[in-house]
């Protein structure tokens, strides 16, 4: 560890002294090359390890093996790194079961390592996750950093692809299984899988922590939390395969009388990951009951969440200028994000047709949209 490294340790201890030991721990940034322990103890052998300048390197999937990108670190934590790695696959074998991957790096580039994973019983890799990292401002791992990648569910077994974007020094990467969503606090109007039924079971990958099982013809009833009028419910779920909902409205007030809706399908998810599909619904109030049938396929709940989303006026072009002629369009007002459009643009099949409830002002910025839509670099974790 150089000179500045122990002042900047030095001086996160002593912040902490200060705050009176409010922190139980904190997370840091710079890789001091020493193993992180995970909170349920998973994460701690060797067999949770892996050195990057080991693993089999390819062009492409399914592709030849190519080499030269071992390159010597004194520094490093095996005395030498996977360089060049830009484009390249880096595949390791018979993972731990896992939930997130770190990575020990060194790079003055800032981009993305997408990972993919091929299950124990599968013959192909298909997407996992998105990895973000900022640039180190070197190339050597005396400055390297932890990259930490979101929560996705790694049965054992399974084999890993990580391909960098943009070249990136690798040292070593470890897997750990933890509960990422400890001690989150439910946002107001979210109604968990605690509250709607006693029947809720542990789910480690669950947004907070416990999911409501359903089968096919199975149901649940869920009174409306307090907000004013809706239009919209949002589920979020995980199904292996994808299920059909129904959604029934009685009225607080009148004869309750049940307001039959449309079905809705829900696709694939990864293996217990969790996403979020919008449903429009006839309009519902605080005090309405919602009746939630599950009408084919098996899926868990983690959480409802009613919200309102205003119909949004269409734009339409007629005719396009020509040369360098230049058209204007105003889009002031609150526009709905429609998955509808995005159909000619080869979506995946794993992405269900469902109207995407989500509004975004214009003029406004992404970040006020109805619904989060996660960070410029991640977006795949977006529900579009």
């Amino acid at each position: 560890m150089n000179k500045h490294s122990v002042f900047r340790t030095a001086a996160i201890v002593v912040a902490l002294a200060l705050l009176g030991g409010a922190a139980a721990f904190c997370i840091l940034t710079k890789n001091l090359n020493r193993t992180v322990i995970a909170a349920d103890n998973k994460g701690l052998g060797p067999e949770n390890r892996r050195e990057c300048e080991d693993a089999e390197v390819y062009t492409k999937i399914g592709g030849r093996k190519t080499g030269g990108t071992k390159v010597k670190d004194k520094n490093a934590s095996g005395g030498a790194v996977a360089g060049s790695t830009g484009g390249k696959y880096f595949l390791f074998k018979d993972a731990p079961e896992a939930n997130i991957i770190h990575i020990a790096y060194a790079s003055h580039n800032t981009s993305t390592i997408q990972a993919l994973i091929r299950y124990p019983d599968s013959e192909e890799f298909i997407p996992l996750c998105a990895i973000d990292f900022s640039t180190s401002n070197s190339w050597e791992m005396n400055s390297s950093y932890i990259a930490v990648s979101p929560s996705a569910y790694i049965p054992e077994g399974s084999d890993i692809m990580l391909r960098p974007s943009v070249d990136v020094n690798l040292d070593y990467l470890f897997f750990t299984f933890e509960n990422a969503n400890a001690g989150a606090k439910v946002p107001d109007g979210t109604v968990n899988a605690d509250s709607l039924s006693n029947q809720a079971e542990e789910d480690i990958m669950a947004p907070y922590g416990k999911v409501l099982k359903l089968a096919a013809g199975s149901s649940f009833t869920a009174n409306v939390p307090d907000g004013g009028q809706f239009n919209v419910l949002s589920v979020s779920y995980s199904s292996a395969s994808g299920a059909v909902l129904s959604v029934g409205i009685s009225a607080a007030d009148g004869d309750n009388a049940c307001i039959d809706s449309d079905r809705f399908e829900l696709g694939a998810t990864a293996l217990r990951s969790y996403a979020e599909a919008g449903m429009r619904l006839p309009a519902f109030k605080n005090g309405d009951k919602l009746t939630i049938t599950c009408e084919s396929g098996e899926l868990r709940i983690a959480y409802i969440k009613p919200a309102y989303a205003p119909e949004s006026p269409a734009v339409n072009i007629g005719k396009l200028p020509s040369g360098s002629g230049r058209l204007t369009v105003n889009l002031d007002g609150t526009w709905s994000v429609d998955a509808a459009p995005c159909m000619e643009w080869n979506v995946p099949e794993s992405v269900p047709e469902l109207f995407f409830a989500n509004t975004v002002p214009i003029p406004g910025l992404w970040g006020d949209a109805a619904y989060p839509l996660g960070s410029y670099s991640s977006s795949t974790n977006s529900s579009i």
